[in-house]
Parts: C-alpha cells; structure tokens; sequence
C-alpha cells in the first residue's frame, strides 16, 4: 500500500477532527505499528539460537502467517478492484495477471529469466513493504494534523528509498539467498556494496532527524509517536536498523509477515467499513464497534475463506500441474509465489497511488 494522502485544505478544515487512530488504538498498537511485531523481536533476541535459517520454529511461523495473513491481504486489494464501484481497473487489473504469468513462465524455461525475475520480485515486495509503512505513517501524521511541507516529506520518503537501496545491496550481494525455497544463483554485486549503501541510508536518517528537530525548534511540533513508531519497526525488520544480531533475510522472512501482512488488513478493514457507509449514529471514532456487526464479520469471512481456499486447494494444484509438464517443485513454488506477489504489488500500486479526493477522505476520516 503506498499513500499519497495529502490532507484537503478550505472546507476540510471546518469538518470534524480526523479519528487520531485507523481502527481502535489497542487494534492499532498490535497490527498497524507493530505491538506483535516488537514480542516477536524480543523473542528472537532471547533465543537467537531458536530463530535461524531453516530451523523448523522459523518455517512453522513464517508459513502459518502466511497462510493466515497473506492470502487475505491479497484479496482484500482483488475485492477493491473487482467489487468496486470505480470499474476502471478490472481490465488492466486482468491483464496485469496475464502479463505476470507469462513472465513468471518464461522463468521456468530460462534461467536468466528466472534469475532476473525473482530479483525484481525481492525489489518490489522490499518497495511495497516500505512504502506501505511509509505510507501509513503519513496517515496518522495527518490524522494527528502534523503536516510536512513538499520538501519535509521528500526527505521523510528518502528514509524509504535509501532504505530499499540498503536491502538490495545486501540481497544482490548473497549467493545464499533463497526465494520460496529455490536458490537464486551467484551474487550480482560485490560486498564493499553493502557499507556504501549502509552510509547513504544512515545518511538520511541523520536528514530526516535534522528535518523533525528543525520542526519542533521553529513549530514546537513532534512527529506523532505512532508514525514514528510504524516506521522504526519497518527498518528493524528490513534490516536496516541491526539491532537484533540477526540474519536481515531470515528477520525480514520471519517477522514481515506478522506486521506488513496485519497492517494492510487493518487499514483495509477500515476504508471497507467507511466505503460501504457507516451507519448514521456511528462516527469514525466509532468504527471498531463495528467490528462484530453483520457487515465486517462478511467482509472477514470472505477475505479468510477466500484466502484459505487459495492457500490450501488451488496454489498446490497449480503447483500439480505445473510439475506434470516436467518442472521441479521447487521451481514451479517460486514461479507462482513470484506471480502472486508480483500481481499483488502492482495491483496495490493502482489502487492507492489514485489522486482520489474519496480515497483520501476515508482514508484520513
């Protein structure tokens, strides 16, 4: 999810205060900011033995996110898209699915091709997992009414960019690393790359540090403390902020889905509830006791049967047939693991990179 919720101005601000949280602040502490996240953190940092490549505590928390998370998050975007008032995407929707497949298929029968594919799959999952963070800290920062000027966000965006930069370095620079199980062959870059990017990104940390202290000696305004929140969370489990000790791949396998995953169902669930209408006597402030009604216990059942029907019957039959016609397992796992993602990445992309005045109202209400 990539925000670009920038707040109206002239008649905006003679409506209601924004609702400071997304759903409920517990809600929010735990999913959106990373409550869960931090408990997994500090887990792995006691038994840092337990928490390692391949070890089956990993395998077992790491699928069962996924199964529970992954799938759903992913349908909660296809039910914006396809259930949605605003029929424009359907179509470059569908045939982003046809181009994705195509490619993912030509990585089976290519192995430049598949080399090159898992590699823009890591770029642009890293980019959606940033981005999103990023995006949703900008959401309270403008629920809380602290504003950035153009230049003020471009140096908070910097974090994120500098950030994927960071990542891909060190990713690029393995000849260990594993896409859904299937090696992804020998190193693109060489290891000195890891410290420059190190050094650029730590760079605009140090910006961005003097952009927040320059806004509260000339403003007397502090960066809400659930975006900051939100944001620092992401860098520890991507790898850029190493203060666990360890592994950055296996950290970001092991806890991204547990904070990524959850976020995005959150902010959805929220944005679900507003499009449809909340009922006249129950303001945004409200929206959490919405969460056992009629209307959202349909939405959850959808999202999760939809997701596990995906995740138990149909990815293993198509994993079936793709090893009838002679591919391996484990290549044709990473093919579709590939396209899923992929899909889902550029699909996400659409759907909140929209400069729509309703998007932001519900957004940010």
């Amino acid at each position: 999810m990539t925000a670009t919720v920038m707040p109206t101005t002239g008649s905006s601000s003679k409506a209601s205060e924004p609702y400071p949280w997304i759903l409920h602040p517990v809600i929010d502490l735990l999913m959106v900011c990373g409550g869960l996240t931090a408990v997994l953190l500090a887990l792995i940092m006691i038994f840092p033995h337990t928490f390692v490549k391949g070890s089956n505590v990993c395998f077992s928390i790491t699928v069962a996110s996924l199964v529970i998370f992954s799938m759903p998050h992913g349908i909660a975007s296809y039910l914006r898209v396809y259930n949605s008032r605003n029929k424009a995407l359907v179509k470059p929707v569908t045939l982003l699915a046809v181009a994705v497949a195509v490619a993912c298929f030509a990585g089976l029968v290519w192995p430049l091709a598949f080399a090159i594919m898992a590699r823009v799959t890591y770029f642009f999952g890293i980019q959606h997992l940033l981005k999103q963070s990023y995006g949703i800290s900008l959401l309270y920062c403008y629920k809380r009414k602290f504003f950035f000027s153009k230049w003020e966000q471009k140096a908070f965006l910097l974090i994120a960019q500098t950030a994927l930069l960071q990542s891909m370095a060190i990713l690029l620079s393995r000849s260990d690393a594993l896409i859904a199980g299937f090696p992804l062959g020998p190193a693109w870059l060489p290891l000195w790359t890891v410290p420059v990017a190190d050094g650029i990104f730590f760079a605009s940390l140090a910006l961005f540090v003097g952009v927040c202290l320059r806004k509260y000696i000339k403003e007397k305004k502090v960066m809400p403390w659930p975006a900051a929140l939100c944001m620092f969370i992401t860098l520890v489990i991507g790898g850029s902020l190493r203060i666990t000790g360890v592994d950055a791949i296996v950290l970001a396998f092991l806890t991204a889905p547990n904070f990524h995953l959850t976020q995005y169902v959150v902010v959805t669930t929220a944005y679900h509830l507003k499009d449809i209408g909340l009922p006249e006597n129950v303001p945004a402030n409200q929206i959490a006791s919405q969460l056992i009604k009629p209307v959202a216990l349909k939405y959850f059942s959808f999202l999760f049967g939809a997701g596990f029907i995906t995740s138990i019957l149909i990815i293993p039959s198509v994993w079936k047939v793709g090893m009838l016609f002679g591919f391996t397992g484990p290549a044709v796992a990473a093919a579709v693991f590939m396209a899923i993602n992929l899909h889902h990445y550029f699909t996400d992309a659409m759907i909140w990179r929209q400069r729509d005045p309703e998007v932001r109202k519900l957004l940010v209400a």
